[in-house]
């Protein structure tokens, strides 16, 4: 079996593409850096990309732990980052402009890590949907792994005391006991 699950890749990226939208970000990313430089828009975009692929990776590997620890559930940070990504939108939609933010042609402000880094491209839809196909993956590796583990270990249980209930929680392979006809 090889280590690289091809279905499980395509589902992920795909996924990844529709949720990110890197073309419908193209249009906000082209009226935040309007006043923007070449060189300088350039450089927003390769900040965008980087932070978004950082923040990816980071929730990848320590989300799940990060969330247990601080008592979030994925529900909870899935409806949270819909608001948030709601006054984004907001915000966005009316053209407001930070304080910070001059009329002289420059910006006080990031534009690469708020918003398009953050939440655009590596929002709360992407991070979960990230922490997920993770934790299916996980799962799944185990479950291959701890299968195989579990028909070797009841089989021999069975094999070694024919006629007793083998102690597993699931079909048996060395008996035909369920369950539920182990009493």
């Amino acid at each position: 079996m090889s280590w690289f699950d091809v279905a499980l890749f395509t589902e992920v990226f795909v996924t990844l593409f529709v949720i990110m939208d890197p073309p419908g970000t193209v249009p906000v990313f082209l009226a935040l850096t309007s006043r923007m430089t070449a060189a300088d828009r350039r450089r927003a975009a390769r900040t965008a990309i980087f932070v978004a692929f950082g923040v990816i990776v980071v929730f990848a590997l320590f989300g799940q732990l990060l969330l247990e620890h601080m008592g979030i559930s994925l529900a909870a940070l899935q409806a949270s980052g819909g608001l948030l990504l709601l006054l984004v939108a907001l915000e966005l939609l009316m053209g407001k402009m930070d304080a910070g933010e001059t009329d002289s042609g420059g910006s006080a402000r990031n534009v690469a890590l708020v918003p398009l880094a953050t939440p655009l491209l590596a929002g709360p839809g992407t991070i979960v949907a990230t922490m997920v196909f993770v934790q299916r993956g996980v799962s799944a590796g185990s479950r291959r792994s701890g299968t195989t583990r579990r028909s070797a270990s009841a089989s021999s249980r069975c094999a070694s005391a024919p006629g007793r209930p083998c102690g597993s929680r699931a079909w048996c392979t060395g008996c035909s006991r369920t369950p539920e006809s182990r009493s």
